[in-house]
């Protein structure tokens, strides 16, 4: 009934998938996760807080909700092989080659600042070749390259922003297995199955001995489960929804609420803040370049690895206003590299047809059966959120 008296336009009709505020909105998010990580990278403490909400924390939130709309609209209308194609181009040749340039750039100049020669780098045991490999499959095992970084506040850890990304590709997987079972169109299933692991775990939030399992022991798959699962819901409800500002604003206040007070605050805040970073999309202007090329992916990868070596160089003695204006533009610049070097190439390949993609192919769409009313799937080829 609240939501019929809102009746207006639509998040479908208000969201424009050419001209949106989206590539904005998640370069901000990645700037407040290197404004965050400031802190401890420069031993001033531990992060930036409001109650139980920290900066990075908020953005990585932010960002789940935004790769589950996207996300679905990408297997939406794709078979599931072409969509893989496109999510791993998406995510793995800039995570390959942030590797390789931490532990082939970074890793040496850290080491050549304490040593007077690259004597036992390549002998250590997390050495360059080790540090790649072992992380290559996007699941981060190995953090320092040959013990560096070392001397500073956040020692062996070069880049502690990747531990987001295994989980996010799980999310990508899931959506793929939902497209292939025929669950995509069946958008009142999905929301009756996620109400109620909501509800289930905000009832046991307060129930000591579950909340020890589910929030410490499952802490990540729970929480970016319940993110993008609202993004996705979001997006096959959104010719249902209503775009109004009066629901933004609630939905903020819910928002402050929820991170002020709850210490699980991702059980509650995953539908709200699907429809707040949607509704800043469709109201914020972007700049026409900022439309076409995506900087916040490798803003997020490479910004930590920028960091550490502003440390070692002395810039986090400068005040912290001026250490994160040295540590974005850095990592602005790094990132500008990533997308024109790396990113935007891989996404040439996009339409790429190998024998094994065009056997994949050959299946039906995940949106086979879906109501003739239901918006159009955004761009197949949307960029990844962290």
């Amino acid at each position: 009934m609240i939501l019929a008296g809102l009746r207006g336009r639509t998040v479908a009709e208000a969201f424009d998938r050419s001209r949106n505020s989206m590539n904005l909105i998640r370069l901000l998010l990645a700037g407040f996760v290197v404004a965050s990580h400031c802190l401890p990278i420069s031993g001033r403490g531990v992060g930036l807080y409001f109650g139980h909400g920290e900066l990075s924390m908020f953005a990585v939130d932010a960002f789940f909700v935004i790769s589950g709309f996207l996300i679905t609209g990408s297997r939406l209308g794709l078979p599931a092989g072409r969509y893989l194609w496109h999510r791993c181009l998406r995510i793995f040749p800039a995570y390959w080659t942030c590797l390789v340039v931490t532990a082939f750039v970074a890793a040496p100049v850290a080491w050549l600042h304490r040593h007077s020669s690259l004597g036992g780098f390549f002998t250590s045991a997390h050495d360059p070749f080790v540090y790649v490999l072992r992380n290559i499959a996007l699941v981060v095992n190995v953090w320092d390259v040959s013990g560096t970084p070392a001397h500073v506040p956040v020692a062996a850890k070069w880049d502690g922003s990747l531990w987001t990304l295994s989980w996010e590709f799980a999310c990508y997987l899931t959506i793929a297995v939902l497209g292939a079972l025929g669950l995509l169109a069946r958008r009142r299933l999905l929301l009756g199955l996620s109400a109620a692991l909501w509800a289930v775990l905000a009832f046991h939030a307060f129930v000591p001995s579950v909340a020890t399992v589910v929030f410490v022991h499952l802490d990540a798959p729970t929480r970016f489960s319940l993110l993008f699962s609202a993004g996705m819901l979001l997006h096959l409800y959104q010719d249902r929804v209503p775009f109004s500002d009066v629901l933004a604003g609630v939905a903020v206040a819910w928002l402050l609420v929820v991170y002020r007070f709850d210490p699980h605050p991702y059980v509650l805040i995953g539908p709200p803040l699907a429809y707040v970073c949607l509704w800043l999309s469709a109201r914020l202007p972007a700049p026409a370049v900022l439309r076409r090329h995506d900087l916040s992916y490798g803003l997020y990868i490479y910004a930590m690895p920028a960091q550490q070596l502003l440390v070692l160089y002395g810039v986090a003695r400068w005040n912290l206003g001026a250490f994160y204006a040295a540590s974005f533009a850095a990592g602005l610049a790094l990132a500008t590299a990533s997308w024109f070097a790396v990113e935007r190439r891989a996404l040439r390949l996009k339409d790429y047809s190998p024998r094994f993609l065009a056997r994949a192919d050959s299946g039906p769409p995940a949106e086979a059966g879906v109501p003739a009313t239901r918006p159009a799937p955004v761009d197949p080829a949307a960029p990844v959120a962290r």
